[in-house]
């Protein structure tokens, strides 16, 4: 197996590959990615979607597909401490019924992570807070699952849900910013 991934115009640069080969669930009639790629490829051609694409023999078999939408700032007082946080945008995943149950989409999971997490990195992000990833569909509980630097939620842009998601991580996950996760780290070595 082999592994693109694209950052900003990977939607759009994979767009024709991926309706060709049908990469969507048939059977759901409001599916996204179904909704999507019935559209002109065009109307993505300015959008800030990547993509992380698992081909095995030059057939794709499993994609990634985020939506960047770091567009709010927020804070709130937990625990007699200012916690910052931002949204980064929208996960999705779909893998062929064929190819599932076999730890697939955790290993893209896993890896589109550390793709995310250098091109955040090389784009200056704020290390000293912490950023969530909305789950779309059935992504929650992969998420969950498999996230180390980034912490899932729910819903996109709805503050308060985002906050009882980050709160939740928090009390029950010792979540971290990814500057103390990184600092953690160097302690080990």
């Amino acid at each position: 197996m082999n592994y693109k991934i694209d950052f900003n115009t990977g939607f759009y640069d994979n767009f024709d590959v991926l309706k060709e080969h049908k990469m969507f669930e048939q059977k759901y009639q409001y599916s996204t990615f179904k909704f999507d790629l019935r559209k002109n490829k065009e109307r993505f051609k300015d959008k800030n979607i990547s993509t992380l694409i698992c081909f095995d023999n030059n057939k794709p078999i499993a994609w990634i597909r985020f939506d960047h939408e770091e567009n709010n700032n927020n804070s709130f007082q937990f625990n007699y401490v200012k916690r910052n946080f931002s949204t980064l945008g929208m996960f999705m995943i779909y893998v062929l019924p064929e190819y599932r149950n076999k730890g697939l989409a955790s290993k893209i999971t896993k890896m589109f992570e550390e793709e995310l997490l250098q091109y955040y990195q090389a784009n200056n992000i704020n290390l000293n807070k912490y950023y969530l990833i909305n789950a779309v569909d059935l992504a929650y509980d992969l998420l969950d699952k498999n996230l180390t630097y980034f912490i899932p939620s729910h819903t996109f842009g709805n503050f308060n849900k985002n906050k009882q998601d980050l709160k939740g991580h928090i009390r029950f996950r010792a979540a971290k910013t990814i500057q103390e996760q990184n600092e953690i780290l160097e302690l080990y070595k």
